[in-house]
């Protein structure tokens, strides 16, 4: 196991290919994330949980 790319937040891996396996239309509270620093750009809607999960695969991609 090459180690939990999740738990460092202050020191995030990056990789030349991220694979992001989204659950399409599943809803999340984004209230909780208006301050984590994977959402830079904006939190993305509670409805749109697909693309939050883009997000955060963004931020793992060189």
């Amino acid at each position: 196991m090459l180690g939990d790319f999740v738990s460092d937040v202050d020191n995030p891996r990056t990789f030349d290919v991220v694979r992001v396996n989204s659950t399409y239309s599943l809803r999340w509270d984004s209230k909780n994330y208006e301050d984590d620093f994977r959402f830079k750009f904006g939190v993305t809607p509670a409805s749109k949980a697909d693309c939050a999960f883009l997000l955060h695969g963004l931020l793992h991609s060189n």
